[in-house]
């Protein structure tokens, strides 16, 4: 019986964990062939293993070169890309710790700009 996404090439960041994790194993359990990628080695080489997937790539979506060498990978092995699932976000913790404290300028401009309490 054919699937839904059968002959379908899938690139999913963020495919280690959670969300992109569970996207993937979606995809791949209607027939794509899925290139999970994701920044942490141990946990994207396991869900590689659960899902017997034999495609997966270590990334961070933050370094473009990083991206650019993932989707070559994927058009090497597949000749083209059906769908790309960007799932991973980029974490700015300096941003996020400058708006913590009361007397940051940042926090001060986001609330003028946006009018957000950051609590």
């Amino acid at each position: 019986m054919e699937k839904r996404f059968d002959d379908k090439h899938v690139i999913v960041t963020g495919a280690s964990a959670g969300i992109g994790k569970a996207i993937a194993q979606r995809f791949a359990n209607e027939g794509a062939e899925v290139l999970l990628l994701s920044r942490r080695k141990a946990a994207l080489e396991e869900t590689a293993r659960v899902m017997n997937e034999k495609t997966w790539y270590i990334a961070t979506v933050s370094k473009i070169e990083e991206c650019e060498r993932a989707v070559e990978a994927a058009i090497r092995r597949w000749g083209r890309i059906d769908v790309l699932v960007n799932n991973a976000g980029i974490d700015n913790a300096g941003f996020r710790n400058q708006i913590a404290n009361p007397q940051s300028p940042q926090r001060s401009l986001l609330r003028t700009r946006t009018g957000l309490e950051v609590t």
